[in-house]
């Protein structure tokens, strides 16, 4: 489905728990594109951001396992995409409006697809997707990166961050585009879980920002370092990250 202006770049795959019925428009365990007939119910929105250093990358890559968990559950399970580029400075704040704008696609446009306009959301994503995630969860409502529709409330839910990389972009936008400079009294609840192994975006980059929302959030932040885990834990369905999916629903179903 198709949530923005550029269809290659704003669209998402959707998992409900229609789908997942014998007979479903996917059948079981399938990735779709739309609601199933007969959808209700919906407990709360769940979308993920897929990583690939913002340049690469596609819907339904990773954490396909949490995605189908949550639509078994009654949750609309959203994969996303949003504005690749060259670099992840050349992209910002375009990947981070994208998604918000998907937020407004979900409050809009939602209620016509079986998803209630007050449907609690909940914002995941996997390595550059977390940092999208987190940026999300940070500057909810913030007019800069919601050109167009700023009347728009984006404040969430909660958010998940799955072996992120919680850095500035570039210096040129390193005063925005770093989470750690945005403050944390607005934060939502938050989970952020990171491998102990992970040689592409260092667990000391979740440390930080966990410290960072720990001083400033009135709200839970629960971390998890998994040991001996790589990056991108959660691209195979291994015992690991099963747990890890275990752990996020009992964590996302305390705010749907």
């Amino acid at each position: 489905m198709v949530y923005g202006p550029d269809p290659v770049a704003n669209r998402f795959d959707l998992y409900t728990r229609a789908d997942l019925r014998p007979g479903g428009d996917g059948g079981a365990g399938s990735r779709v594109g739309e609601f199933g007939a007969g959808v209700g119910g919906v407990r709360g929105v769940l979308v993920h951001i897929h990583g690939g250093h913002f340049r690469a990358g596609a819907p339904s890559l990773e954490s396909r396992a949490m995605l189908f968990d949550h639509a078994r559950r009654g949750w609309a399970a959203l994969s996303a995409t949003y504005t690749l580029s060259p670099t992840p400075e050349a992209g910002f704040p375009q990947h981070l409006v994208d998604i918000k704008r998907l937020l407004h696609w979900i409050r809009v446009e939602g209620p016509s697809h079986g998803i209630p306009a007050d449907a609690p959301i909940v914002v995941a994503g996997s390595s550059a997707g977390a940092h999208i995630a987190m940026m999300t969860a940070l500057t909810a409502n913030d007019p800069r990166f919601q050109p167009g529709f700023e009347h728009v409330d984006t404040t969430l839910a909660a958010a998940v961050g799955l072996y992120g990389y919680y850095g500035r972009l570039g210096s040129a936008t390193r005063d925005v585009s770093d989470p750690v400079r945005h403050p944390a009294s607005g934060a939502p609840p938050v989970a952020i879980i990171h491998g102990t192994l992970d040689t592409y975006t260092p667990v000391k980059g979740s440390r930080r920002l966990v410290r960072h929302l720990r001083a400033g959030s009135p709200n839970p932040v629960v971390y998890a370092e998994l040991p001996g885990a790589p990056h991108g834990f959660d691209a195979v369905c291994s015992p690991r990250y099963l747990a890890v999916v275990d752990a996020v629903a009992r964590f996302t179903d305390r705010y749907a």
